[in-house]
């Protein structure tokens, strides 16, 4: 399917990640790294590295990263791909570009918080365009590749908590696990917020004529199976295809921007997804 290009989109997605990322990069820089807090992931790794080996934060981040882009790029969908690349690109830079900015050194338990809040206000942002910033999430589609039945949400958990037993040791601290787990669990919160909603995944039904050029959009780009069915419009009793496809939260918006370019008239119902079993989520034994 061929995508028309939409320059007040592209600002829009580039004012979002520069937004996005400062916010990300300020909570790092002024509340999580001076105090030897993790926000986990690979900034957790890149902020470790920096104070053993003194390699500048977005730098470690950004070369971390590039692999796992180069290992997962089929994964991902070209759309979604080139969007994830750049994001993490700009805060990469951006990590390192905001390393003036003062140090909150008054409260730990403060700094935690605001930390976490911070970060999860920043990713949040950047993901509400569809984005994403690479690190565990890259990982965790790769060894859902390399291993049947290993659960997403689950890899992403211990890629982190991995990541914070690290840090404490590397900082020499083992509180800096709790205060750590405080600014991850608040991240986690206010993005889950900022992406309308703290349930995993969205449940959309699409009603379309024009149900081959969906498929093709939500097989390529959003990188999602769907399921389809056919129907009957109950006042025109005009025949009908809906297709079914379940996605996460932060790839709603890319769901939806694909939908509307390969049929502007189609009627779209979105749910929350309480539980999601399956092929790209988690699966019932591994809970």
């Amino acid at each position: 399917m061929k995508h028309k290009f939409n320059l007040k989109s592209l600002a829009i997605d580039v004012l979002f990640a520069l937004v996005g990322s400062f916010i990300y990069s300020a909570a790092v820089r002024m509340f999580i790294d001076p105090n030897h807090i993790s926000v986990g992931g690979l900034t957790g790794l890149g902020s470790v590295l920096n104070y053993l080996l003194h390699f500048p934060i977005g730098l470690s981040v950004l070369a971390m990263n590039l692999p796992l882009f180069l290992l997962s790029w089929k994964k991902l969908g070209r759309s979604f791909f080139f969007k994830t690349l750049f994001a993490t690109v700009v805060i990469s830079l951006m990590l390192d570009a905001t390393a003036f900015l003062p140090a909150f050194l008054e409260n730990k338990l403060l700094a935690a918080v605001a930390g976490g809040v911070c970060a999860g206000a920043g990713l949040g942002i950047i993901f509400s365009r569809g984005m994403a910033t690479g690190g565990t999430d890259l990982l965790a589609k790769l060894i859902k590749g390399w291993f049947r039945g290993v659960s997403y949400g689950k890899v992403i958990l211990i890629a982190d908590g991995v990541i914070l037993v690290i840090a404490a040791v590397a900082y020499q601290d083992l509180w800096s696990i709790l205060y750590s787990a405080i600014t991850v669990w608040l991240s986690s919160t206010v993005i889950d917020t900022i992406l309308n909603g703290m349930e995993r995944a969205k449940s959309v039904s699409i009603i379309t004529n024009k149900k081959d050029e969906v498929l093709q959009g939500i097989l390529q780009d959003v990188n999602r199976g769907a399921t389809v069915w056919n129907a009957e419009g109950g006042y025109t009793k005009a025949g009908k295809d809906v297709v079914l496809v379940v996605v996460r939260s932060y790839e709603l918006f890319h769901l939806k921007r694909t939908v509307r370019m390969a049929d502007p008239e189609a009627f779209m119902i979105v749910s929350d997804a309480t539980e999601v079993l399956g092929n790209g989520f988690q699966r019932e034994e591994n809970k």
